[in-house]
């Protein structure tokens, strides 16, 4: 019986620890793609791994980058990060 009531706790934890590691690996896929428009490097919007990369101008030289994914807990996630030259 204590079994029975563990192994549920058990699977909700291992999948909000899979979306916090979902989490550092597109905020890392994001950090890139600001790091390529630093260096005036092409960046385009993107899909790897499930997480979609896009940029929109919000002003004449500041870009927002966004990272959106479905984590593994079922959950809707996004992340930006700005940019300047």
């Amino acid at each position: 019986m204590f079994s029975a009531s563990i192994f549920p706790l058990l699977i909700s934890v291992y999948a909000e620890r899979t979306a916090i590691n979902e989490e550092i690996r597109a905020l890392l896929l994001l950090e890139e793609a600001v790091n390529h428009y630093k260096a005036d490097l092409p960046v385009s919007d993107r899909k790897v791994d499930g997480v979609l990369i896009g940029k929109e101008e919000v002003d004449e030289d500041l870009l927002r980058f966004c990272a959106r994914w479905i984590g593994r807990n079922g959950r809707d996630y996004e992340r930006c990060f700005f940019a300047s030259k």
